[in-house]
């Protein structure tokens, strides 16, 4: 199980590093590619932060896999970060910010590793290791 956790780890952290460089370098194309409106200076500024914490998440929890054990607290990161996104998904559906269209794929992505990270959590580690 633990093999599996590390792999969900570094699955999970390489999709947060790519799509926080597509928030970070290209904010004006994610508009077009989700069919949503032109961004304004704020909003980009926005991107940029989100993008940059995104890929500052993906580094520690692929570091992270090398030793979930060692890390466990990264593990635990890892589900919050994926619950995070999961809330705030389902909250701008929910008020209606942004449609299925839209957020869509990020709702389902971090449903499935959320849900993959409580499968492969190491619920029971023996005492020492």
């Amino acid at each position: 199980m633990i093999k599996a956790l590390k792999v969900t780890m570094i699955a999970y952290g390489v999709i947060g590093i790519l799509l926080g460089l597509v928030l970070v370098i290209f904010p004006d194309q994610m508009t077009e590619w989700f069919n949503a409106q032109v961004l304004n200076d704020y909003e980009k500024y926005l991107s940029a932060s989100i993008g940059l914490a995104n890929i500052a998440a993906g580094v520690f929890i692929i570091l992270a896999a090398r030793d979930p054990i060692k890390n466990i607290s990264w593990v635990k990161f890892a589900i919050v970060w994926a619950l995070f996104w999961v809330v705030t998904v389902a909250y701008g559906l929910l008020r209606g910010y942004v449609d299925f269209s839209q957020e869509g794929s990020a709702l389902i992505i971090n449903v499935i590793f959320a849900v993959l990270f409580f499968i492969f959590y190491p619920w029971r580690v023996k005492e020492g290791s």
